[in-house]
């Protein structure tokens, strides 16, 4: 939307709260699959509940919304309470995130509460509600690689105490990540299997341009089959379905697939 040249996303403060959450969703951030953005307010909402549930953390909150405030450009919406007033939802204690997103250019709010942003609603705005691991499925449905290399930055920053993949996955499914879906398309063997793939992964410096006779149907994708080509690669992993790489379905030996059918065929 207008005001920002990437997808952009409110965060809601329940999404914020989780240490666990907010670490996926922020390092997708940085590593620029999408813009974040919040408010000081959902600041104080959060981070009022967790100094009241965790009080031998509320000296370090203030610090931790620094932080947080520094990894991503741009992410705070300003001079939007002025909308608030003529705002409707099912709780109006919701209305300052709505007048956010909209003052903000975002294309949806991130939150758990999808109830309160009814869908009719936030239409009339530009906008959508989405569930948080619907967010984040969608975000390594999109872009797999980069989405999973963000994650693996996040478990490597955890050095107090160090974290493997297989631990990583563990404390996601026990605190309430992912949701069914992602679990069945990415069950945990096959998270860490692919986090440490990317470790061993292999970068083509150069790609010849592609043979005579073979074009992409969009020209931004043509660097996709030139490496799919140049790299002898067994899969071109997409999710996108409009620029006609998946109705090709393959090229060379290649096989041209989502990354659900990936992930059930090659892990």
């Amino acid at each position: 939307m207008a005001g920002s040249s990437s997808y952009t996303a409110i965060l809601d403060s329940n999404v914020l709260y989780g240490n666990l959450s907010r670490d996926i969703l922020l390092s997708l951030a940085t590593a620029g699959l999408y813009h974040a953005r919040w408010t000081t307010k959902i600041h104080q909402e959060w981070s009022s509940h967790l100094g009241n549930n965790r009080p031998e953390l509320a000296q370090k909150i203030p610090l931790l919304i620094q932080q947080i405030n520094a990894s991503v450009p741009d992410c705070l919406v300003e001079n939007y309470e002025y909308l608030i007033d003529t705002l409707t939802l099912p709780d109006a204690n919701d209305r300052h995130i709505l007048a956010a997103a909209i003052v903000g250019h975002a294309d949806a709010i991130v939150t758990e509460n999808l109830k309160h942003f009814p869908a009719d609603v936030l239409a009339v705005h530009g906008l959508e509600a989405q569930h948080p691991d619907d967010f984040i499925m969608n975000q390594l449905e999109l872009r797999p690689f980069e989405a999973l290399a963000a994650i693996r930055k996040m478990r490597e920053r955890k050095i107090a105490p160090a974290i493997s993949a297989s631990e990583l996955i563990g404390l996601i499914e026990k605190r309430g990540l992912p949701h069914p879906k992602i679990k069945a398309t990415l069950p945990a063997h096959r998270v860490g299997t692919m986090i440490n793939n990317i470790q061993r992964a292999i970068v083509l410096n150069t790609l010849p341009p592609l043979p005579n006779g073979i074009n992409a149907d969009d020209l931004n994708d043509a660097f996709l089959l030139a490496m799919s080509l140049a790299g002898e690669a067994n899969y071109l992993v997409t999710g996108d379905r409009r620029a006609g790489l998946l109705q090709r379905g393959s090229i060379g030996r290649t096989r041209i697939v989502t990354p659900s059918t990936f992930c059930a065929e090659a892990l």
